[in-house]
Order: structure tokens, then C-alpha cells, then sequence
């Protein structure tokens, strides 16, 4: 499935104020970045691509994921039980945490705690946490504005038609 991020409209007047040299490094940036925060919060992320519609002055960046929810909980893995210090400021870390479903425990020498997810859905991640990922000088000003997350269904518009087909089609460009 994919679930696409964003449907970003500019802040500048136009999208083109950008120049290329600027515009492309930081889609680039912006692609990575919400690649790994997404990874760091254990959502599955198969691919994300960016396209640009001059004609509505849009940016979109399309996230390619796994379509499931994560579970409510997980499991944070602590520091060895021999180092005394660390494992002293884990316990007292996560103790009486409002997060912890489950205290801090032992298991083959290495402290463990259970604690909720903040986000079980890539959307409302992705709704939340885009404004504060770095995506370069300009996009970050433009997101700060305004950006949209948007469902498949609402992507299957017709200017993306150009879009869709090239990235169905898998080849490259010099390929066609």
C-alpha cells in the first residue's frame, strides 16, 4: 500500500522561485529524512519518491509503506545488567515512567522495559511529526506553512498521471 506524505503547496508564489539547484538536493534531504524517522519509530517504508507539478505549484512526496498498524507496545532494550551504573540509571529511568506497561525486567543479562507507542499509525506520525524533520532551508519553510497528508485515493488526480505511470512502469527515463 502506499501512503503518500505529502501534498505540499508552496509558500513562495511560486515553486519555481526555487531554482533546481536548490529545489532537488533538498527533496532529496527531505526523502531521506522522513525515510529514517520513520524507520526510528519502527514503521515499515518500502520507498518514497518526490514529484513536482508546476501547473498547481505542488510538491508531492510519495511514501511507499506497509499498510498496517504497529502494535500499541514495544520493547526498549536497556544496557547490559554488569554495567552497574547505566543499568542503576535505566531502573531509575523508567520506573515509575507513565509510559511503562511493563517495569524494567532482566532477561540473558540485559535490562528490558514495555512501554506504549506514541504513534501506531504512519498517518498520524507522519501528520505530526513532518513540520519538525530538517528537509532543507526551503522546504522547511515551506512545510512550516502548509502541507497535507494525503491517502492513495486522494493521489489518483489527474495531473499525477505522468507521475503514476512512470513509477508503475519501473524503467528509467533513458529506458522509455
Amino acid at each position: 500500500m502506499t501512503n503518500p506524505i505529502a501534498n505540499v503547496r508552496a509558500a513562495t508564489p511560486r515553486l519555481i522561485n526555487i531554482i533546481s539547484e536548490n529545489l532537488y538536493p533538498q527533496l532529496r534531504k527531505a526523502s531521506r529524512s522522513i525515510w529514517e524517522s520513520c524507520e526510528r519509530n519502527d514503521f515499515t517504508i518500502y520507498d518514497v519518491k518526490f514529484y513536482i507539478d508546476d501547473t498547481e505549484d505542488k510538491i508531492y512526496l510519495i511514501v511507499k509503506t506497509k499498510k498496517e498498524p504497529l502494535s500499541k507496545t514495544f520493547i526498549h532494550k536497556g544496557p547490559p545488567v554488569k554495567l552497574k551504573k547505566n543499568a542503576k540509571e535505566f531502573i531509575k529511568k523508567w520506573k515509575n515512567n507513565p509510559r511503562v506497561t511493563k517495569k524494567p525486567y532482566e532477561k540473558n543479562g540485559r535490562l528490558y522495559v514495555e512501554i506504549v507507542r506514541e504513534y501506531t499509525e504512519i498517518t498520524d506520525f507522519l501528520k505530526d511529526q513532518v513540520k519538525g524533520l530538517s528537509m532543507g532551508r526551503h522546504l522547511d519553510k515551506i512545510v512550516r506553512k502548509k502541507y497535507v497528508t494525503l491517502e492513495l485515493k486522494d493521489l489518483l488526480e489527474e495531473n499525477l498521471r505522468v507521475f503514476w505511470t512512470e513509477y508503475l512502469d519501473g524503467k528509467m527515463p533513458w529506458e522509455r
